[in-house]
């Protein structure tokens, strides 16, 4: 379409042109568990800053 290559990609008129393929592999248990407990950690350390926040005020 006119004017619109600026904002979006122009989707390509053959599907043969796209990839079908996704890039995801289920993750191993360890790296689940990497994955699980750097958010866990990352939400204590969130929850100690807000707490202490209040507390020195």
């Amino acid at each position: 379409m006119v004017g619109l290559t600026r904002l979006e990609l122009v989707t390509p008129a053959l599907s043969t042109q796209c990839s079908n393929q996704l890039s995801y592999r289920p993750l191993t248990e360890a790296e689940y568990m990497k994955d699980y407990l750097s958010r866990q950690a990352k939400n204590v350390y969130f929850l100690i800053f807000f707490v202490n926040t209040f507390i020195t005020e």
